[in-house]
């Protein structure tokens, strides 16, 4: 019994200096949860001392986040539109109408442009057009799965904006094709595509003379299978106009801009919000505003994360054209 007591009194005094019975140090400095941190880029979620993540902060609807900040590096003179970023965070892809290298300007007003970054803590370098994805029409979000190797992208290459597809092979990526699209580029306009991290749900926001812009979603069995027929998100189709959709890897959470307007939420004439769901073939049960984030301009195209801690979207103020910011979490 003596040798126990003395067992019991060695743990106390070791868990009161900040340590674990196991010896490894408790760390209680501020934002050092990888998983929540604001700061960190990495998001790798591996400390043991994390009470929630984000996510499961979206679902209790208690997620806060740092004032947004402009993407100096990525925004030109021109506008700047429909950020995607890729698993690895390495790389963003965005829609921008400014003048190319050599002179000139997109043909169609707006090219493809990427940025690449060594490590998820660098600054982004100056994007720089990007060929396989961008045409001689309007091109405008992108959106990549399957660990980046499948993008598709909204353009205007037939007499309506279309989404088309395309493949990395062999390090290469295929033309870009209306293949597996034909019950999808259905409508007068078919915006802002986001395709699912598994290429088995595409979501996009189409519009058709006298139907307003609203999000909608079709669906295949494999991704070598062509789309089925479109299906409005009707629990999120609320008002004048909403669009950009885009979502984390286990599609429970959805960002998307609209131009509602609810007392008590709404902030600007358009703004981000976001819908949670209990899973993927689940109704969407709850919509909110994104807290912190929004302006008294128009705010849109947003993109977040896998793991729901990262936002980057577009900002429409009165002095410039649409810039890109970024915000994180707040721990």
């Amino acid at each position: 019994m003596e040798g126990m007591r003395l067992v019991g009194l060695l743990v106390c005094l070791l868990t009161a200096c900040g340590f674990s019975v196991s010896g490894a140090q408790a760390d209680d400095t501020p934002g050092s949860d990888a998983g929540n941190d604001a700061g960190d880029a990495g998001h790798d979620g591996s400390d043991s001392m994390v009470t929630s993540t984000c996510m499961e902060r979206w679902m209790a609807h208690t997620i806060r986040f740092t004032a947004p900040t402009a993407m100096t590096t990525i925004n030109s003179m021109s506008f700047d539109r429909d950020p995607f970023i890729t698993t690895d965070e390495k790389s963003l892809l965005l829609s921008s109408g400014r003048p190319l290298t050599g002179g000139g300007l997109p043909a169609g007003g707006a090219d493809i442009f990427i940025s690449t970054r060594a490590n998820v803590t660098d600054p982004w370098p100056a994007p720089q057009r990007f060929a396989p994805f961008s045409t001689t029409s309007y091109d405008g979000k992108c959106s990549m799965a399957l660990d980046d190797s499948v993008v598709f992208v909204t353009n205007g290459l037939s007499t309506e904006e279309d989404i088309y597809t395309a493949n990395l092979v062999a390090g290469s990526w295929t033309s870009l094709t209306e293949q597996y699209l034909v019950s999808v580029d259905t409508f007068a306009h078919d915006f802002d595509a986001f395709i699912s991290a598994d290429a088995l749900r595409l979501y996009w926001a189409p519009a058709d003379t006298g139907v307003p812009q609203h999000i909608a979603v079709a669906k295949r069995a494999t991704a070598t299978d062509s789309f089925g027929a479109p299906s409005p998100i009707a629990e999120l189709n609320a008002g004048p106009a909403d669009g950009d959709p885009t979502l984390t890897p286990d599609q429970r959470l959805l960002l998307f801009y609209s131009r509602r307007v609810i007392s008590g939420q709404s902030v600007g004439a358009a703004d981000i919000w976001y819908a949670t769901r209990d899973a993927v073939d689940s109704t969407f049960t709850y919509v909110g505003i994104v807290p912190d984030i929004n302006s008294t301009d128009d705010d849109g195209d947003p993109h977040i994360s896998a793991d729901g801690c990262h936002i980057w979207f577009g900002r429409h103020e009165p002095t410039t054209d649409w810039d890109l910011y970024e915000a994180a979490a707040t721990p």
